[in-house]
């Protein structure tokens, strides 16, 4: 059914609802990455298919991600490759959310865990060295605690933004400033952001609307803080020093009219520490083609043959903000 609109082509605002029925869409998903001077892009495609949900008052989704290119190339450090194996075993992801589509939850987590417990002893004999060693502990431990693996998942870029409370924000009366924690480096802990939503009710010709998501960082932390990894401002009490972070978030939202799911998201957020800037440009975009056509495509990488041996201490991509 379509959203009712007035006659200047402007979709009535309390008729903006969620109802994704018989989604499945494929998504390319490109994080422009920078720590001053240093630049990375990140690649992928991702699909996200509405299930069956067997909790009432929520929606359950399966969320696959494809393989990860690094500069337009498939990871070839054996670091970088070893933590894309620890990633895959995620996916199929099957995600619980409310009825807005907002992030509550995990659903297969012991699917999850009987992929990890077969890889685990695959990846011990393949990859060796302390980091190889460093790398599948640290994995391990947080598909077992069940608190650190949700924790990282909110952490994830695209999982925070993609299951976001746009449209349930939208609906709530008197709200006009709010706080929303982002991740600006991949899997780091989120920075807080004080936001505006400013809706665009103006039907572009693909049939969507725009929000508007902008704001300034307002965490209380200091750079110091962050580059020790507290979760709390401490360091004005412990080091008698504190320089406060500042930075901006610019995001836009655009949303299918017939049925409140995403078209794309597009946008910049940014954390300056006095002595460097870190950035993520970033875009999420339905691919369209995909819906009829058939494969995305992706630069192909060369298949390597020879053996890994030894994991070295070069860190590759997965450390490189920290």
């Amino acid at each position: 059914m379509e959203l009712p609109f007035n006659h200047h082509g402007h979709v009535l605002s309390n008729t903006l609802n969620y109802r994704p029925s018989n989604l499945n869409r494929t998504y390319g998903v490109v994080f422009n990455t920078a720590d001053g001077d240093k630049k990375l892009e990140i690649h992928y495609e991702l699909t996200v298919k509405l299930l069956n949900s067997p909790h009432e008052g929520y929606l359950l989704f399966e969320v696959v991600k494809k393989d990860i290119y690094i500069d337009h190339k498939m990871p070839d450090l054996m670091i970088d490759q070893l933590n894309a194996a620890c990633g895959k075993v995620l996916y199929p992801l099957n995600v619980l959310t409310d009825m807005n589509g907002v992030f509550k939850g995990v659903h297969n987590i012991k699917a999850i865990l009987e992929r990890w417990k077969e890889l685990k002893q695959e990846l011990l004999r393949y990859y060796k060295g302390d980091k190889a060693e460093q790398v599948i502990r640290s994995m391990d431990g947080a598909l077992n605690n069940s608190r650190h693996f949700l924790t990282s998942l909110v952490r994830d870029q695209f999982m925070s933004l993609y299951f976001a409370d746009v449209l349930a924000v939208h609906r709530k009366i008197g709200v006009d400033q709010f706080d929303i924690p982002f991740s600006v480096m991949p899997y780091q802990q989120p920075l807080q952001y004080k936001i505006r939503q400013i809706f665009d009710d103006s039907i572009t010709d693909n049939g969507t609307v725009s929000f508007i998501r902008q704001g300034i960082c307002v965490d209380s932390r200091s750079a110091e803080d962050i580059a020790a990894g507290r979760p709390v401002a401490m360091s004005a009490e412990l080091m008698n020093i504190h320089t406060p972070l500042t930075g901006t978030l610019h995001l836009k939202y655009s949303i299918y009219t017939k049925d409140g799911t995403i078209n794309s998201i597009t946008g910049n957020v940014n954390v300056d520490f006095g002595d460097r800037l870190r950035q993520v440009n970033l875009q999420i975009y339905h691919l369209r083609e995909k819906d009829i056509a058939g494969e995305f495509l992706l630069p192909v990488a060369e298949n390597k043959t020879e053996e890994h041996t030894n994991v070295k201490k070069r860190s590759g991509f997965f450390s490189f903000f920290n």
